[in-house]
This record gives C-alpha cells, structure tokens and sequence, in this order.
C-alpha cells in the first residue's frame, strides 16, 4: 500500500509545516535512500531504493510548495480542485462546482486588462493588477484561516479553502497574463 506525502517524510498531516523541518527530514532522508547508495546491491534492492527515493522527491516537491501541499490535502480529503469540473454524486472523490460568479469576475477582468492594453494606459493595468493582487490576499487569508482549522482537527472548513484556491488558480492566471506569460 502506498504512503502519502506526509508519511513518506514522517509528518503530521498539516497545512502548516515548519519549512526548515521539512527540508531537513528531507535531505536527512534522501542521504538514506539514495540510489548511489545502492549501487553494489542486488538488483531487486537497488530498484526499491529508486522507488523510495522517487516517493521522497515526489513528496518533497508537493509538499515545499504552500499551494500544492493545500490542493493535496484536500485531494486526500476527498475534494479534487485538479480538474475543475461539476460536482460529481459518484465516487469518494467531490469535484468542486467553479463559481458562475468568479468567472464572469475573472472574465470582466481580463477584458479591463485587454482594453487597458489596447489603450496603452499603464496606469489602468497597474490598478488592476493591485485589484487583483488584494484578491489574491484575501483567498489565501482563507485559505490559512481554514487550514489553521483544520490543522486543530476542525473539517468543517474544507469547501471554503477548496474555493479560495479556484479563485488563487484564476487570479495566478490573470497575472501571468498581465506579466506577459500567457
């Protein structure tokens, strides 16, 4: 049976992690599971160290990153943002319903941006890059809001962080737009 991203670094399932702790139970682990280390044993053992060690790094680069370590929680939770798609009845897993409202919002956004552009007025993209940027705060206080809940054992936040990281995804897409990106 597969371990998750957590167990395979031995921590606790929880948005806030001590970032130094982590990387060190990382670098701590991966000395241990090296394939290098391997090199002079039998073969079935040199192929496990390689499927450890390729389940450390995996859980590494999920879990450094804020948002990637919040969209697996969730994932683990049953709520898949991945996809985006209509709430699905069937399954364990709940796809989140994207908000009507938010993609009119991040829609009319993107054409005050384009609109901006096509008028070379700086000033308007630069405000709504700020509008947007206050956005981008506001969900991601949610976001640790909800998880400093959950991390106390507290579930009930769980659609509301689903939410605010739809709405993260959008507002990261607008500003690779305006960053000239997309």
């Amino acid at each position: 049976m597969s371990r998750d991203h957590f167990e395979v670094l031995g921590l606790p399932r929880k948005f806030h992690l001590d970032a130094a702790d982590l990387e060190s139970r990382y670098l701590s682990l991966q000395k241990e599971t090296h394939p290098d280390r391997f090199v002079r044993a039998m073969p079935r053992e040199r192929m496990e160290a390689v499927v450890r060690n390729t389940e450390l790094n995996d859980a590494y680069k999920v879990l450094k990153h804020d948002l990637k370590r919040a969209e697996y929680i969730l994932k683990l939770e049953g709520v898949d943002i991945g996809e985006e798609k209509p709430q699905s009845t069937t399954g364990a897993t709940k796809q989140l319903v994207v908000d009507p409202k938010l993609l009119i919002e991040v829609m009319e956004l993107r054409e005050a941006l384009a609109d901006a552009r096509g008028e070379d007025d700086e000033g308007k993209v630069a405000e709504l890059t700020r509008d947007v940027e206050g956005r981008r705060v506001a969900a991601m206080k949610i976001v640790d809001v909800g998880f400093r809940a959950y991390d106390a054992g507290d579930r009930s936040k769980l659609d509301a962080i689903a939410r605010a990281l739809v709405s993260l995804r959008y507002y990261g897409r607008f500003m690779d737009e305006v960053e000239g990106k997309e």
